[in-house]
């Protein structure tokens, strides 16, 4: 990322250059992506609903989703991996392999960051969000109340999300769930 090459720790002083107060803020595109991202999936679901017809089945969406991030994927795992990638963490494992291949790695406390394509990361936390998406449509859609309109219902679902996204984050981060070696403070 260029954020993070940017040395956009160090004073303008330093050989960070003039741009480094510009290109510390560049860490915003993956979180805007990801808003993007989520807007422009959910949105047939919310226009199946408000139009009052049936939504796309999981099993399509998945598969619709897969055939769009999984070749190009593999192709670009296995060139870089077999030829061009010689960083840390390296492919040296049918498993580490595997996580990778099927972007697990964001579930491994060893691999969540790194490896042959580095940005991969990214693209598991969508595949997680694809998981989650249409359970989610299928809930929200459920909720029939009497009082309030579907576009309430749907603001509200999303504000739960928002809410519930905090909460958890608030608990992770004050529970101590790092393996002793990876701890950085005593």
């Amino acid at each position: 990322h260029v954020w993070l090459a940017s040395s956009y720790d160090k004073p303008l002083t330093t050989d960070a250059g003039f741009l480094s107060p510009f290109l510390a803020q560049l860490d915003m595109g993956v979180p805007v992506f990801f808003v993007i991202s989520g807007f422009l999936l959910y949105r047939p679901f919310v226009a199946a609903r408000f139009d009052s017809r049936s939504s796309l089945s999981p099993i399509s969406f998945w598969k619709r989703r897969a055939l769009r991030i999984f070749p190009a994927y593999w192709v670009c795992f296995i060139i870089v991996s077999a030829f061009m990638y010689h960083g840390p963490l390296p492919i040296d494992s049918v498993k580490s392999f595997l996580t990778h291949f099927f972007l697990l790695q964001i579930y491994s406390d060893d691999r969540v960051v790194g490896g042959p394509v580095q940005q991969s990361w990214t693209l598991a936390v969508e595949v997680a969000f694809y998981a989650f998406l249409p359970f989610y449509a299928f809930w929200i859609r459920r909720v029939h109340p009497t009082r309030v309109s579907a576009l309430t219902v749907e603001l509200a679902g999303v504000a739960g999300l928002y809410a519930f996204s905090r909460v958890y984050r608030i608990a992770l981060l004050s529970a101590d769930l790092t393996p002793s070696q990876h701890r950085r403070f005593p």
